[in-house]
């Protein structure tokens, strides 16, 4: 969950989210599923949503995740994994780069439009959270 956190903005832009928000957990959470629908790639599914913040965050920590690793922090299963990781490859969401020692270690590195992807959810979160203050 920290994770998610540091990819869109620890506490929401600084709305304090320890109760004292007047949104309460099912609309936030509706609201974040709104925001991923159109820019992330297959709606707000949450595997390849899922493969794509531990790929981002990974990277953005300076330790590109592989294969191996992204199967053992994720809860689904490896074929749900692998098949929805091609489909994000293909579509160019995610790149695989081989190490220049060992050309069998492969990383998974995030395209450029994963950080576009999540500046643009971020933005959207924070503008409904803004607009809902102001009510």
């Amino acid at each position: 969950m920290d994770s998610v956190r540091e990819v869109i903005g620890t506490g929401f832009g600084g709305l304090a989210m320890d109760g004292q928000d007047d949104i309460d957990g099912a609309a936030l959470t509706e609201r974040v599923r709104q925001a991923l629908a159109p820019v992330l790639p297959y709606g707000p599914s949450l595997i390849p949503l899922d493969i794509l913040v531990v790929i981002a965050t990974s990277e953005h920590a300076g330790a590109p995740v592989t294969m191996k690793q992204l199967l053992a922090v994720l809860p689904y299963s490896a074929t749900g994994i692998r098949y929805n990781l091609a489909q994000l490859i293909a579509d160019g969401w995610v790149t695989k780069d081989a190490t220049a020692d060992d050309r069998r270690l492969v990383h998974l590195l995030p395209a450029a439009r994963v950080e576009a992807a999540f500046a643009e959810v971020r933005a959207e979160l924070l503008r409904g959270l803004d607009s809902d203050s102001m009510h």
